[in-house]
């Protein structure tokens, strides 16, 4: 039952100040009723201090790893917590649609805290997380699948603060944390996907009009990341047309939703363009036909400054920073791979998967001193979400 349903106008007048009061206050706005807008997988609420003396890092090693066997769950997804753990959300089909939607909290080596915790039950198969100053929300498409989707306020063990959001935009494939509150990329998906953008305030109301980005037939693998101030976004993706053929696109968002040009990177069969800030640089990592390889942008025009070839991973591929350091790999059938981009001559690490399985979702978030990834292993048809850590050790 909606809240029109159960209101008298005076009534529903009185939850939206409630609503924006809770929402505004979990992700740390000091004024009731101010609007906001949000980023990840490196959130600027609980950014990796990088001025902070870190330990002497001089190479990746794989860490602790878990499997989170009790869930059946498929698409985990991550956020980094204070105390060096994570959170995880993912989803649990059950019969079809609608979905679940569960939680759990991971400290630093991946024992569980807290959870598993029944979020949402009348989710339509995919949800995004992001982590606020105060606590998380989820943004989820509503069973039936259609517009608005919704958005829940929650705490760090799960438990949920104030009242479901409705937000006039399909499910979320991307939530950031940013300046005004979320950045919300939904995915189109006709005869030609197309990216659909917004900035959400913390009523769950659109601060501009949503805005599209055509891809092609084939758009997917791409990647967002939020600038370091907090103010805008860059997708990364490739487009227009089968493989072989594709190319990996570059593109800024303002806050106000305006679109800066698109600027290319490759024309030989581009098959994912991820974006990462490190340090003061916009790293492009993308997977052609024949290798990975990193472009170096300026992070205001876009244009590129240098660029390098890496050996060919394969796998869905994954691109974060630990520290000053670039780090990429890729997830493949029973294999996990891992390589310090920044350093000339690195070699990769891998690890085999408890599972030979894999869905090809995966999702990675940098914490102190190392990175944690979440993917989804398969075995039959059971799905089960796996979390392993890589640590930058001496």
């Amino acid at each position: 039952m909606t809240t029109a349903d159960a209101a008298s106008r005076i009534g529903v007048a009185t939850m939206r100040g409630a609503i924006v009061w809770a929402l505004a206050s979990l992700l740390g706005i000091a004024c009731a009723g101010c609007y906001l807008a949000h980023e990840r997988p490196s959130d600027a609420a609980v950014a990796v201090d990088h001025d902070a003396a870190a330990p002497v890092c001089n190479r990746l090693a794989f860490g602790p790893a878990v499997l989170l066997e009790a869930s059946n769950g498929v698409t985990p997804r991550l956020v980094a917590l204070d105390d060096g753990g994570v959170g995880v959300v993912y989803v649990v089909p059950g019969a079809g649609d609608p979905t679940e939607v569960w939680f759990e909290r991971l400290d630093a080596s991946l024992a569980r805290v807290a959870g598993p915790t029944l979020l949402v039950r009348n989710a339509s198969t995919w949800r995004e997380v992001v982590r606020t100053p105060s606590g998380l929300v989820v943004g989820y498409g509503t069973s039936p699948r259609g517009v608005p989707s919704e958005a829940l306020a929650f705490d760090l063990d799960g438990v949920a603060v104030g009242v479901r959001l409705p937000v006039a935009l399909q499910n979320p494939a991307v939530l950031r944390a940013s300046a005004d509150g979320l950045f919300w990329l939904a995915m189109e998906m006709h005869d030609q996907n197309a990216f659909v953008v917004a900035h959400v305030a913390a009523d769950g109301s659109l601060l501009h009009d949503p805005q599209r980005i055509d891809l092609g037939r084939y758009g997917s693998g791409f990647g967002v990341a939020t600038r370091p101030d907090g103010r805008g976004e860059v997708l990364a993706y490739p487009s227009e047309g089968p493989s072989g053929v594709r190319r990996a696109r570059v593109r800024a968002v303002a806050m106000d939703g305006a679109l800066s040009s698109e600027h290319t990177l490759s024309t030989d069969g581009a098959d994912a363009a991820l974006p990462v800030f490190v340090d003061e640089a916009l790293e492009v990592v993308y997977r052609t036909d024949s290798e990975l390889r990193v472009a170096t942008l300026d992070p205001a025009s876009l244009e590129t400054r240098a660029e390098r070839a890496l050996g060919r991973l394969d796998g869905t591929t994954f691109a974060a920073r630990i520290g000053q350091r670039l780090v990429v790999g890729a997830l493949g059938s029973g294999r996990i791979t891992a390589l310090d981009a920044t350093s000339p001559g690195a070699l990769p690490i891998s690890a085999s998967t408890p599972l030979a399985g894999t869905s090809g979702a995966l999702d990675w978030v940098e914490v102190p001193g190392g990175l944690v990834l979440a993917a989804g292993l398969v075995s039959g048809p059971t799905s089960v979400p796996w979390i392993v850590r890589i640590d930058c050790v001496p």
